[in-house]
């Protein structure tokens, strides 16, 4: 993992009252994570802090993880983000505008407050559906929607997206240039490092059947980590087309 860096993409975070999807992650094992992270002396970087390093082309140092979420759930507010300023990291977090408010999300006021404490705030589109079904003129409805919508409720400029499921295309990375986005996330699992395109930035989702040994090979880049989470990815992409 020398000179590169990992970004891990999670869902829906969840207490004991709650039941896991294979999107989830118990707040205990979420919370069993960030300990090993700070214990281990990881840095947390945001999106922000990976697009300076590639813009200037600069090598990654050891030891560094981006914290994503996407769909801006209510436990993003409620579980994750006391937990992130508890052990002192950032988080990255996707916002499905439409949704904002609505029960079980995050409403603008929470959304104000963790951007009030450093957090990273960035686009999931407006309304969650695929973007690479889409003619250039809904792309670029979803795309200049969301980012004014949320700039306008946050008083900031929002330049970071994760497209819906993760799924993009080249017409996609063009139009979401041209409206002012430096950086997209997809779900495509791979590292990160001084070669990567800003616009094509891979992530690890941590779900309910990754164990915490899963969890601790991605950060140690194992080979065999790599090839299970791709694996898992293709397969759940083939359904979706079926």
């Amino acid at each position: 993992m020398e000179n590169k860096t990992v970004i891990l993409g999670y869902h829906q975070i969840f207490n004991s009252t709650l039941p896991a999807t294979k999107y989830a992650v118990s707040k205990d094992l979420f919370r069993k994570q960030l300990l090993y992270l700070r214990s281990n002396n990881f840095s947390g970087l945001s999106l922000s802090d990976v697009f300076t390093h590639l813009q200037a082309k600069k090598d990654f140092e050891k030891k560094n993880v981006v914290l994503t979420f996407d769909d801006g759930l209510s436990s993003h507010f409620d579980l994750a983000y006391p937990m992130l300023m508890e052990v002192g990291f950032t988080g990255s977090f996707f916002i499905i505008v439409s949704f904002v408010g609505r029960k079980g999300y995050m409403s603008w006021s929470q959304l104000r407050q963790m951007l009030d404490s450093g957090m990273e705030i960035g686009s999931h589109g407006l309304s969650h559906n695929l973007l690479n079904i889409m003619t250039a003129k809904q792309i670029e409805e979803e795309l200049s929607s969301s980012k004014r919508i949320l700039e306008d409720g946050l008083g900031k400029e929002i330049n970071i997206l994760s497209v819906p499921r993760g799924q993009y295309n080249r017409k996609i990375k063009m139009i979401a240039a041209a409206l002012g986005y430096k950086v997209i996330c997809s779900s495509d699992p791979c590292y990160i490092d001084r070669y990567s395109s800003p616009f094509a930035l891979g992530r690890f989702f941590i779900e309910s059947r990754d164990s915490f040994k899963d969890f601790h090979d991605v950060l140690s880049g194992s080979f065999l980590a790599g090839i299970k989470i791709n694996f898992r990815v293709a397969f759940f992409r083939l359904l979706r087309c079926m």
